[in-house]
């Protein structure tokens, strides 16, 4: 072999093994998972367990002592206003039982201030929801003329439909107050003034209030009852609505009108709901683990184009969504891509084939995206779910 030759495949072996030696110790390029920042729509939401709960409810509870016979109806039945619930024989004795006619009689006086009072908060809510009317009309005009935005419009209709469910709720509170009126004075009279001259007394009538359904029934069985025993729970479960209770820093960024969705845990129907009430004192209760959690109750309604929502019940389990926010187009980015820098958010771009690590400033979250107000533009590529293996100037492998 000639000596050139010989000295050129020298070379060419050294010059490999060289080679070799360092790509054995030139790092490997992390995989990671990539994402690309882009606009869209965000919605900022507050999802908690909720119940639903019958609007109007009436607790018939015995308005006199005596035996009750056995209560034919069964949850579900519905029954007409005046339709009687349930029949009570009072003793023989009950006519010169001079106290029970006392509380009897401080009950009627106590059922005719309560007439009163619930005749005063249907005046209110008549006034309220008048002016509602007047307001909704207002800026009905001001938007056709072009001077004020949709959303008042739609403000104004969530505040006139809330204010004529507080009116029907008020008017059914009324027609309660006004039939325990009644059975206060039909008991009255089984304590007539002075001796009866013994002999059976006639049997007393609890009838309903006014149409409803049986929700429950508490004393089925034929036995002696005392004044105020609970009976059975009557609603209207074409009246429902939706309890949610959640931590008070959630309840702070929810407001009247707010649009939510009420979803079935079962199958995940979901059905169109507006808050209608944000309550003002919150209430402690402790979580699974042990801590005390100061929570709120947030009332909703469902929406008039919520179709079906017929298939619930009173206190049914439903999962609920509150949009506390939403925009349409706005800088996107996925949260698992942040990690904490100091007192700051950062984030691992992708240049070149390397990561670097990029401060950002964000705005709104939801679950999974975030809103970048500065540090990142349209079509940068960020690292998902950064670990400890990543620093700045790591050399990086989207996975495919």
């Amino acid at each position: 072999m000639p000596g050139w030759l010989r000295k050129t495949l020298t070379v060419v072996v050294l010059l490999a093994l060289a080679g070799l030696i360092v790509w054995a110790f030139v790092p490997t390029p992390e995989p990671v998972e990539v994402a690309r920042v882009a606009r869209g729509a965000l919605r900022v939401a507050v999802e908690d367990e909720g119940q639903t709960r019958v609007r109007d409810r009436y607790t018939v509870a015995a308005p006199i002592a005596g035996r009750m016979q056995r209560i034919e109806l069964d949850p579900g039945d519905v029954v007409e206003a005046g339709e009687r619930l349930a029949v009570i024989a009072p003793p023989a004795a009950a006519a010169l039982d001079v106290r029970a006619r006392d509380e009897a009689a401080a009950r009627v006086e106590a059922a005719r201030a309560n007439v009163a009072r619930t005749g005063a908060e249907v005046a209110r809510v008549e006034v309220e929801l008048a002016y509602a009317q007047r307001e909704r009309d207002r800026i009905d005009r001001l938007v056709a003329a072009d001077a004020a935005p949709e959303r008042q419009l739609d403000e104004a209709r969530v505040l006139e439909q809330s204010r004529q469910q507080m009116l029907e709720a008020a008017q059914w509170t009324r027609q309660i107050a006004e039939h325990e009126l009644t059975q206060a004075r039909a008991a009255l009279q089984t304590y007539p003034d002075g001796p009866s001259g013994g002999g059976d007394r006639p049997l007393f009538e609890v009838v309903a209030p006014a149409r409803a359904s049986v929700l429950r029934v508490h004393e089925r069985s034929e036995r002696y009852v005392m004044p105020g025993a609970v009976l059975l729970e009557l609603g209207d479960v074409s009246g429902l609505e939706i309890v949610l209770d959640v931590l008070s820093d959630d309840a702070s960024r929810i407001a009247a009108g707010q649009a939510a969705q009420v979803i079935r845990y079962a199958d995940q129907r979901a059905w169109p709901a507006r808050v209608r009430l944000v309550e003002p004192a919150a209430f402690t209760e402790v979580s699974a683990l042990g801590v005390d959690e100061q929570r709120v109750n947030v009332i909703l309604d469902f929406a008039d184009d919520a179709q079906g929502w017929g298939e619930l019940g009173d206190a049914y389990r439903v999962d609920v969504r509150v949009i506390t926010w939403e925009a349409e187009d706005v800088l996107l980015m996925p949260t698992s891509a942040l990690f904490r820098e100091g007192e700051d958010r950062a984030v691992f771009r992708v240049i070149d084939g390397r990561a670097r690590r990029q401060l950002v400033e964000v705005g709104r979250q939801s679950g999974q995206q975030t809103q970048v107000i500065a540090g990142l533009d349209e079509g940068d590529a960020v690292v998902l779910y950064p670990t400890d293996r990543i620093e700045d100037g790591t050399r990086v492998e989207p996975r495919q």
